[in-house]
């Protein structure tokens, strides 16, 4: 009976060791959650991660994190700057708990994906570069940068003397320019998801336009001999005076009046007739023809 006895209480002893003995024992720490912050990634910006753990030993927690892209493990550490990487790429992090004695189990993040990144412009000017009067059509010609190597066009915001146009598009057709509006550009590039935060103004003013002859190409037959007279149409779309005036003759005597009429006398045995004509308005602006008259 005593030896029985001596062995139950033995039994006791150890059960009771090993009960205290796994008590003492560690416990690993444990990731409930993590995620990527900011959840849309952006090259050359700042990735990292939130992670919310516990320890049941109260243990200090560190953490390793590996970076992967599209797979493959790219970077460690707590922070991760995309770099090398493109629109679409998907990004995740491995995420594995220390408590100091044991690692815990790793944990996958969801995956981010990279997201797009705007363009920024870089230049802008107006084509043609001189706005005239007449000008019937304003394009923007432009360089800017794109990190996703999309295709850039461009957004504009028009203005003529501080007024808001209707249209965004980089080609403007105003429907009247007069002497000294200011035609101004607020120019974007877009490459199809985003505008670029930055812009570039640019502005000039419409200009005096020159004025315009109408004739006819090739030679003009004279209806009378030997005298002859012949009327230039001419206009100046600022309704400027015009001025007429002869620079060259084939022959001698030709005059041109105030409104344009060309006037002379053929001499004998002549078949044709050069003449050089500068019309010219008020403001400097002019234009010249060469005109070849036949009988």
């Amino acid at each position: 009976m005593k030896h029985h006895l001596a062995i139950f209480i033995t039994l006791l002893l150890v059960l009771s060791c090993t009960s205290r003995n796994k008590k003492q024992g560690n416990s690993p720490p444990e990731i409930l959650s993590a995620k990527i912050v900011p959840e849309k990634l952006v090259p050359g910006k700042r990735a990292g991660v939130t992670i919310k753990a516990i320890d049941k030993d109260k243990d200090d927690i560190s953490f390793k994190v590996e970076w992967f892209v599209n797979g493959k493990k790219v970077s460690e550490g707590r922070e991760f700057y995309p770099e090398n990487i493109r629109k679409g790429d998907r990004v995740h992090a491995v995420i594995t708990p220390y408590d100091g004695k044991e690692y815990g189990r790793s944990f996958n993040t969801a995956p981010a994906l990279l997201q797009n990144s705007p363009p920024r412009i870089e230049e802008a000017n107006f084509i043609p570069d001189t706005i005239l009067t007449i000008t019937k059509k304003i394009e923007i010609k432009g360089k800017a940068l794109d990190p996703d190597e999309d295709e850039i066009t461009f957004l504009c915001e028009w203005y003529i003397n501080g007024q808001k146009q209707e249209t965004e598009k980089p080609v403007f057709t105003p429907h009247t320019l007069k002497e000294n509006d200011l035609v101004e550009a607020i120019v974007y590039a877009f490459d199809g998801e985003q505008r670029s935060r930055n812009f570039i103004r640019i502005s000039t003013i419409a200009l005096n336009s020159p004025p315009e002859i109408d004739v006819k190409e090739g030679e003009i037959k004279l209806s009378s001999y030997p005298e002859f007279s012949y009327k230039i149409n001419a206009y100046d779309p600022d309704g400027d005076p015009l001025k007429f005036s002869i620079l060259s003759s084939s022959i001698p005597g030709i005059e041109v009046t105030s409104d344009g009429t060309i006037k002379g006398k053929l001499p004998e045995n002549a078949k044709k007739i050069d003449i050089t004509l500068k019309v010219e308005d008020t403001k400097g602006n002019s234009k010249t023809v060469n005109l070849n008259f036949s009988l």
